[in-house]
C-alpha cells in the first residue's frame, strides 16, 4: 500500500521559526512514549466518542495531531527498529521477530548521547536486543547465545537501560511508571534527557478494570456485531483507557517538577492492531497509528492530514536538538511542518510485513516473509 503524502495544517495562535531557528536554542528533553498495538481509531481525539482516554485527548489539544501517521510495520520488531534508526526494517536487516539490531546500524540516541544527553529506555521490552525475554525452549537458547556472543547492544548505546520482566503477562503497568521515576532520579541534571518509555497496553492479555459497555460500543463497520466482538472491544478500550491514566501520571510528573516547557512529548502507538482485529496485517487498522506531538512554546496546537511514518521520528529528535540529520537516514524532519505548518516534500511511506508467531497472527500466517506494501 502505498498513500500520498498530503498536506492540510491548521495552525492556531503564534509559532517559533523552523528548523535553523530551533537549533539555536536550549537543546529540549526528548519523551518518547510508545504504546503497544494501538490503532488510531482507538483514542477519543480521533473521533471515537466510546473510549475514555482523556488525557491523551488532552495532550492532543496542547500539540500537533498527525491524522494520517503510519508505522514501518504492523508488528514491534521491525516497527520499534525504524524509530529508533530513522531507516525501514528492510535496510537494518530487522524483518524477522527474534533478531537483534546490528551494531553497524545506529540508533538515533546514540548521536544525542554524544552530544551532551543523558539517554534510556524504560518499561515494556524495546524489543531490538532479541524479543525472546523470559521463554523457554529453543527460543531461550537464542537469548542465551545472544547475550554469550555480544549481540545485546542497547546497554552499551544508551546511559540507562531498564526493562520490566514480563510485562506482557499482568501488565504491571505500575512498575512501567516507577521505571520512568527512577530513570528521571538517576539522570545527569545538568544535561538535557532522552528516554523511551514503552508501555504494554493494549497488548493482551487483557486484564484491565473494565470500565466500558459493550453494549454501548458503536463497533467499526467492518467487525461482525456479535456479543464476544463487543466484549472483546471493550476490554481493548479498557487496556487503552488504563495506559491513558498511566500517560497522565506521566504528564503531572513533568508539571509538577517544572519540566513540560523544556521537554518534547512524543505519543505514539508502535503499530496498529488488537490482536485477531489488525494485528500483523497491512489493513488500515494494523499500521496507521496515533502520533502526537507537544512541545510548549514551541509548537503551536494544530491538526494536519499530512501523511507521516514512524520513521520520521529520529530525523525530528535530531533536527529538534539542533543536530545534523545523519545522510543513511530515510525520515523527515517533521519541525518545518509542525513549527511553520510547512507543505513537506511529496514522497511516499511504506510498510512492511513480515514472519510473526503462528498464534497471533490471522490465519497463521508465519510461512509469509517480507510480504511488502
Amino acid at each position: 500500500m502505498k498513500t500520498r503524502l498530503k498536506t492540510g495544517l491548521l495552525l492556531c495562535g503564534g509559532v517559533l521559526g523552523g528548523s535553523a531557528a530551533v537549533a539555536a536554542q536550549k537543546q529540549p528533553n526528548i519523551l518518547l512514549v510508545l504504546s503497544d498495538d494501538q490503532s488510531a481509531f482507538a483514542v477519543g481525539c480521533y473521533g471515537n466518542a466510546d473510549i475514555r482516554t482523556p488525557n491523551l485527548d488532552r495532550f492532543a489539544a496542547e500539540g500537533v495531531r498527525f491524522n494520517r501517521a503510519y508505522a514501518t510495520s504492523p508488528q514491534s520488531v521491525p516497527s520499534r527498529a525504524s524509530i529508533m534508526t530513522g531507516r525501514s526494517p528492510v535496510a537494518v536487516n530487522m524483518t524477522r521477530f527474534n533478531v537483534t539490531l546490528a551494531r553497524r546500524f545506529r540508533a538515533f540516541p546514540e548521536y544525542l548521547r554524544e552530544n551532551g544527553y543523558y539517554t534510556g529506555v524504560a518499561g515494556r521490552g524495546y524489543h531490538l536486543d532479541g524479543a525472546v525475554s523470559g521463554r523457554v525452549g529453543k527460543i531461550k537458547e537464542v537469548e542465551l547465545y545472544y547475550a554469550e556472543h555480544g549481540y545485546k547492544t542497547f546497554p552499551d548505546r544508551l546511559d540507562t537501560c531498564m526493562v520490566v520482566a514480563d510485562a506482557s503477562r499482568g501488565k504491571n503497568h505500575g512498575k512501567i511508571n516507577a521505571q520512568f521515576r527512577t530513570f528521571m532520579e538517576r539522570r545527569d541534571k545538568d544535561k538535557p534527557f532522552f528516554l523511551q518509555l514503552c508501555y504494554s497496553d493494549p497488548h493482551t492479555p487483557y486484564d484491565a478494570p473494565k470500565v466500558h459497555d459493550p453494549r454501548s460500543l458503536t463497533l467499526p463497520p467492518f467487525y461482525p456485531d456479535t456479543q464476544l466482538v463487543r466484549e472483546y472491544l471493550a476490554a481493548y478500550y479498557d487496556e487503552i483507557h488504563r495506559m491513558d491514566s498511566d500517560f497522565g501520571e506521566v504528564l503531572r510528573y513533568l508539571d509538577e517538577h517544572g519540566l513540560s516547557d523544556d521537554t518534547i512529548v512524543i505519543f505514539m502507538g508502535d503499530n496498529g492492531g488488537a490482536q485477531f482485529m489488525a494485528k500483523g496485517t497491512l489493513y488500515e487498522n494494523g499500521i496507521r497509528v496515533p502520533f502526537l506531538v507537544r512541545w510548549p512554546g514551541r509548537i503551536a496546537p494544530a491538526v494536519t492530514d499530512a501523511v507521516v511514518s514512524n520513521v520520521d521520528i529520529a530525523s525530528t529528535c535530531l533536527a529538534a536538538a539542533g543536530l545534523p540529520v545523519p545522510e543513511e537516514m530515510e525520515g523527515a524532519d517533521l519541525l518545518p511542518l509542525m513549527v511553520q505548518g510547512e507543505t513537506p516534500a511529496e514522497r511516499w511511506v511504506y510498510s512492511v510485513r513480515s514472519c510473526h508467531a503462528t498464534n497471533s497472527l490471522p490465519g497463521k500466517t508465519s510461512v509469509f516473509d517480507q510480504m511488502r506494501c
